[in-house]
């Protein structure tokens, strides 16, 4: 559908460039604690902006907060957000992992995806990370991408 500048509220006569340029920068959760709601919310707006978004793994990729996963049942909507990013760089944190759910998503995200790490920032638990020993091992794989933020 192209948009009719005469009729159409203004946001959508914007292009997909500058729609795209948006959306990631409300995708960026280390800067907004809602950006993972924000571009869920963003994504049901209408079918042009649903499809934009679907087709930018790279933006679902930097929105793996597994403290707003935990508050919104993080086994099916994390699996639907690793399945969104394809194979993107991945940004992660948690100011908390004490729970088993986002725990044990983020050992599947470790076992298969470390190397696609680009921003980590994790606050542990020690107790589960004793009883979880092995997830240490993944912490000395090379991270070709994981990059230094100050």
């Amino acid at each position: 559908m192209t948009p009719n500048p005469t009729t159409d509220p203004p946001i959508f006569n914007l292009n997909e460039d500058l729609l795209w340029s948006i959306f990631h920068l409300n995708a960026d959760m280390f800067t907004d604690q809602k950006a993972l709601e924000t571009t869920r919310l963003t994504s049901q707006v209408c079918s042009s902006w649903r499809n934009l978004m679907l087709a930018a793994p790279s933006l679902w990729g930097r929105l793996i907060d597994l403290d707003a996963l935990l508050r919104n049942s993080a086994d099916r909507w994390g699996h639907e957000l690793l399945r969104r990013n394809g194979e993107a760089l991945l940004w992660i944190k948690s100011s908390s992992i004490i729970a088993e759910a986002p725990l044990a998503l983020l050992l599947y995200v470790l076992e298969g995806s470390w190397f696609r790490i680009q921003r980590l920032a994790l606050s542990i638990n020690s107790f589960h990370f004793k009883a979880n020993a092995k997830i240490w091992d993944k912490f000395y794989l090379p991270a070709p991408h994981l990059q230094n933020s100050k």
